[in-house]
C-alpha cells in the first residue's frame, strides 16, 4: 500500500511542476496561433511543408510543445536579422 502512495504523490509531484513550468508544457492551437500570429491554415500548411512543429495528437486534440514553438520564432527572428546584414 505505501508502494501505491509514493508513486501516486510522485506521479502528482512531476504533473504539477510539469504544468507549473511553462517551459515544459503542451498548447493548443489557439494559442499558437496567439504567439506566431499566424492564422489555423498557415501553421497547418507550413507544417506539411516541414517548416513548423508538428503537433502530438492527444485522442482529438493537436498540442504543441510550447518550447518548439517559441524555438520556431526565435529562428525567424535570426533569420531576419541575417537577412538584413
Amino acid at each position: 500500500m505505501q508502494a501505491v502512495k509514493q508513486t501516486t504523490q510522485s506521479t502528482y509531484t512531476n504533473t504539477t511542476s510539469a504544468e507549473t513550468n511553462p517551459h515544459k508544457r503542451l498548447i493548443r492551437l489557439a494559442e499558437v496561433m496567439n504567439l506566431t500570429g499566424l492564422c489555423r491554415a498557415t501553421v497547418y500548411h507550413y507544417i506539411k511543408l516541414g517548416g513548423f512543429p508538428a503537433p502530438a495528437k492527444f485522442g482529438k486534440s493537436s498540442l504543441w510543445e510550447y518550447t518548439e514553438i517559441q524555438a520556431w520564432i526565435k529562428q525567424r527572428l535570426q533569420e531576419r536579422t541575417h537577412k538584413a546584414s
